[in-house]
């Protein structure tokens, strides 16, 4: 059966790329573009990473996986809504996301609420019921809650937490402006977030990190273009972003006190969401260099950039997650 939703999902992605029809299984599957059909081969391709992204390439927004270099394509969701922003869970087991679902007619309004399933997409459940806008689930180091952001009252996103069992959510921050876009440290000691302007930052987007209980709240990026979506390496030790301040939306990598702010990214297009690799010598993030979102890899210090993804559609959002068990 696994084998047959790989195939499944990698007839679905042909429009992606030729170098995307390679799925795992006892045999690597090649889906040739000109005749659409499915070739077999004797190569069997291992990994202990795997790499979590969105794409519209099936025609709305689903979640995939694939290996680090672009291989073993799956589709994990398939209902038709809008499935993205995926999250993986410490350990892989699970998958953070947010979605519009509405599977047991617990979401009427067609929301965006935040979701957690199985990493096979199995025993998917609704963990907010809040009818507003809800975005940005990323897992704690422990797996027991997820941190995201939702529209207040107030009309600004406000960071909160929800408990992955309980379902328990409280809010975290009252940022004038608001936040967006937390990361969480691997050992649960800072939380980061961009702001979303507000006077405090002079309507621009700027990045900070604080406890996750609310305590040593410190401003990283300081100038007049927007700095966002920061993540941090496995270690701790870096923080990357992306920022306007070179005119159009860059990768910068910074350490995690702020300083030696340092630009990564340097083609013409949109550069954005990193996620690093659990060894800390790659980062991925999507680009429009080609004219669509695609994922790309670089080394850390934004060499040897490699584009995984191709086609006539968007694939973003990538997460790359810890090393996974081998089955």
């Amino acid at each position: 059966m696994e084998l047959i939703k790989q195939v499944k999902a990698t007839m679905k992605l042909a429009r992606i790329s030729s170098a995307w029809g390679v799925v795992g299984g006892l045999l690597l599957l090649v889906v040739t573009l000109s005749t659409g059909c499915i070739k077999t081969t004797g190569a069997n391709v291992q990994t202990s990473t795997k790499i979590l992204f969105a794409s519209t390439c099936s025609g709305n927004y689903e979640i995939y996986t694939m290996s680090p270099d672009g291989s073993e394509v799956v589709q994990i969701t398939e209902d038709g809504t809008d499935n993205r922003e995926p999250d993986w869970a410490p350990n892989g087991s699970q998958i953070a996301f947010k979605s519009t679902r509405n599977d047991e007619g617990t979401n009427p309004e067609g929301d965006f609420e935040i979701f957690v399933m199985d990493a096979d997409g199995s025993n998917i459940k609704q963990l907010t019921h809040d009818s507003r806008d809800d975005r940005h689930p990323v897992f704690s180091a422990d797996g027991k809650i997820i941190y995201y952001v939702s529209m207040t009252a107030e009309g600004h996103f406000q960071l909160h937490s929800v408990g992955v069992n309980d379902g328990a959510v409280k809010q975290l921050t009252e940022m004038v402006g608001g936040v967006k876009m937390p990361a969480v440290s691997s050992d649960e000691g800072w939380l980061l977030f961009q702001t979303d302007g507000g006077a405090e930052t002079n309507d621009t987007q700027e990045i900070y990190k604080m406890r996750p209980d609310g305590s040593e709240l410190t401003r990283l990026t300081n100038n007049s273009a927007h700095d966002k979506v920061p993540h941090f390496s496995l270690d701790g030790n870096y923080i990357t972003f992306q920022s306007k301040r070179d005119g159009d939306y860059e990768v910068y990598r910074m350490k995690a006190d702020g300083s030696e702010q340092t630009r990564l990214t340097r083609v013409e297009g949109k550069d954005k969401r990193t996620s690093w690799s659990p060894d800390g010598k790659k980062i991925s993030f999507q680009s429009t260099r080609t004219g669509h979102w695609e994922i790309y890899t670089m080394n850390s210090d934004g060499s040897e950039q490699k584009q995984l993804t191709s086609g006539d559609c968007d694939s973003h959002m990538p997460k790359w997650s810890g090393y996974l068990p081998q089955k």
